[in-house]
């Protein structure tokens, strides 16, 4: 765990171009874990552009890991393949209305 928490530090201090999460993101409970509401290490990965793919399995744990965790500087993609339900679409535009200041650009995208 100690290894894990190491590795993940550095990747928090680190700034990448690109990031694509398909089918699944970090396992935020065990973020949370690792460190434990450590409020010294800001828990978010640093990133100019991130594409996320989210299906229906994933729609709701992509969305909180994007929220909590990610800080983007230019833009951020949500492909997703799937028809969304319409408890999804309130989360999606609530998370859009509370969230969205945290973005610069957000790009919407469905593929059914």
């Amino acid at each position: 765990m100690i290894i894990v928490r190491c590795c993940l530090e550095q990747l928090f201090t680190c700034a990448f171009e690109h990031a694509y999460f398909c089918d699944g993101v970090f396992n935020l409970e065990m973020i949370n874990i690792l460190f434990d509401n450590d409020k010294a290490i800001p828990i978010q990965f640093n990133f100019q552009y991130t594409t996320l793919f989210a299906n229906n399995k994933t729609f709701e744990n992509v969305f909180k890991f994007v929220s909590n965790h990610l800080s983007i500087s230019e833009s951020l993609s949500i492909n997703l393949d799937f028809n969304i339900k319409e408890h999804q679409k309130n989360n999606l535009f609530n998370i859009l209305i509370n969230e969205g200041n945290k973005f610069p650009q957000i790009y919407l995208w469905s593929q059914v």
